[in-house]
Order: structure tokens, then C-alpha cells, then sequence
């Protein structure tokens, strides 16, 4: 009986290193979900102090702890919720070093690999679908639409394969 191996092919990612940061007493750190319209993947937090913790919170306006990142350890979430790292010593400064994954669809700057969106007079250029007035899109129309669509601001981006 022959059988074939089965092959998952990872994921296209994009890692974004954020360095050492050094977290002042009682400061913090905001990380938000997206970076250049791409949803984070990972999120990777190392505590550099030998002595001192520091809190993953949610950034949600509070200050909700989801968890603690002991010294000298990491963790690693998987998720595209927005955090934030908090130093909760009042009177010591932290180093930490952060990383972070993004998921890679082709994106450059917010925009599709191979899709142009160059404004033009009226009208927005852009990515997929046109909005309302002066906002258009390469592939959709809104009143001011790109290649794909028509309207009263047409953008010059096109379509490459």
C-alpha cells in the first residue's frame, strides 16, 4: 500500500521586531492588533529583569492583567487582540524585548501586492472596493473608482498578476 506524506505548509508571515524596550516605572506599552491593514498573528514578550515582573494587559481603556510575564521568562500569544505591556513596579524601570508576527496577505503599505491605487482628480484611488464620494477603489466602484469601476474621480490604479 503506498501512501503519500502529508505536507501543511506553514503560514506566509511577517515578523516585525519591536527591539528592547525599556518600561519606566509604572509605564506601559500599547500593541495593536493590525500593522498596515494585516491582523497580527503572535505576539511574543520577553521580561529581561532578573527580578521584576511585568503584565500583558488588554488594551481595552483598563487595566485587565491577562497575564504576567515572570523574570527573565516569555510568553507567546496567538491572537489579534490589541495589548498592552505594563510595568507594575512603581519605582523601577523594565527591559523587555518584543516581537511580533503578522499574517502576510501580500500586503505593502496597506495596500495588495500587484494592485496600484493612485488617487485621481475627484476621486480616491485604493484597494478592492469603492466607498462613497471621493473614495474609490481599484477593483469597485464608488464615485470617485478605480480601474475596475467607473465614476466621477476615476484612480489609475490596475490589476497585475
Amino acid at each position: 500500500m503506498n501512501t503519500l506524506p502529508l505536507f501543511i505548509k506553514p503560514f506566509e508571515n511577517r515578523p516585525v521586531g519591536r527591539g528592547i524596550q525599556t518600561l519606566g516605572a509604572s509605564a506601559r506599552l500599547d500593541f495593536p492588533g493590525t500593522n498596515s491593514q494585516q491582523k497580527r498573528y503572535q505576539l511574543i514578550v520577553t521580561n529581561l529583569d532578573a527580578a521584576l515582573q511585568i503584565y500583558v494587559c488588554m488594551a481595552d481603556g483598563g487595566s485587565t492583567v491577562f497575564l504576567p510575564v515572570f523574570p527573565s521568562t516569555s510568553v507567546t500569544i496567538i491572537s489579534c487582540a490589541d495589548f498592552r505591556i505594563v510595568n507594575p513596579n512603581g519605582g523601577a524601570a523594565v527591559d523587555c524585548c518584543v516581537g511580533e508576527l503578522f499574517y502576510d496577505e501580500g500586503y505593502s503599505d496597506g495596500y495588495p501586492v500587484g494592485v496600484g491605487g493612485v488617487p485621481g482628480p475627484g476621486g480616491g484611488g485604493g484597494t478592492f472596493a469603492g466607498g462613497g464620494p471621493g473614495q474609490g477603489g481599484s477593483w469597485g466602484g464608488g464615485s470617485g473608482a478605480g480601474t475596475f469601476g467607473g465614476g466621477s474621480g476615476a484612480g489609475t490604479g490596475t490589476k497585475v498578476n
